[in-house]
Formats: structure tokens, C-alpha cells, sequence
């Protein structure tokens, strides 16, 4: 059994169904409520990828562990455009 359910999910992710891809932009979506299709990804050195969408910007570092694809969120969501600076003094 335990044979099978690796086999299976082995073929899903030669076929292209489990994609790192998509695996940061559902846990971004589940993250911050942004619909996956608003999301788009940028891979990083490393496992690291960039996640930005709905005004806001993750970083998410993934591994391919037997199971599938695991992504973890590195730091809080930031605002996809940073605030602009204080006013210079006068």
C-alpha cells in the first residue's frame, strides 16, 4: 500500500500536477487570502521563491521531500511596494 500511494504521487509530480509553482501560490493564497492566479513567482538562489500578489510580497523556501513538495513561509508578507521615505528635514 504504502508502495502504491508513493508510486502514485510520483507520477503526479512527473506529469507536471505538483508544481513548486503552485505549491508557494496555494500556501501564499492560504496565507494571505490573494486568489493563486493573482500570484506570481520568482525562483531565488537556492530553494528560496519570491511570492507577490495582492499588494503583497513572501518569501517562501521549498523542499521535495518523499511525500511532495513542502514550502515554508522565510519572513512575514511585505507590502509589494515599499513605503516611500520621511520628508527631509528642513
Amino acid at each position: 500500500m504504502h508502495w502504491t500511494r508513493t508510486l502514485c504521487l510520483l507520477a503526479l509530480a512527473m506529469s507536471g500536477c505538483i508544481t513548486i509553482e503552485g505549491t508557494v501560490k496555494d500556501r501564499m493564497s492560504v496565507d494571505t487570502g490573494c486568489a493563486p492566479d493573482a500570484i506570481a513567482v520568482t525562483p531565488l538562489p537556492g530553494s528560496a521563491y519570491r511570492a507577490t500578489g495582492c499588494g503583497q510580497v513572501a518569501t517562501y523556501v521549498c523542499t521535495n521531500p518523499h511525500s511532495g513538495i513542502a514550502c515554508t513561509k522565510e519572513a512575514q508578507s511585505e507590502p509589494a511596494v515599499p513605503p516611500p521615505p520621511p520628508p527631509a528635514p528642513h
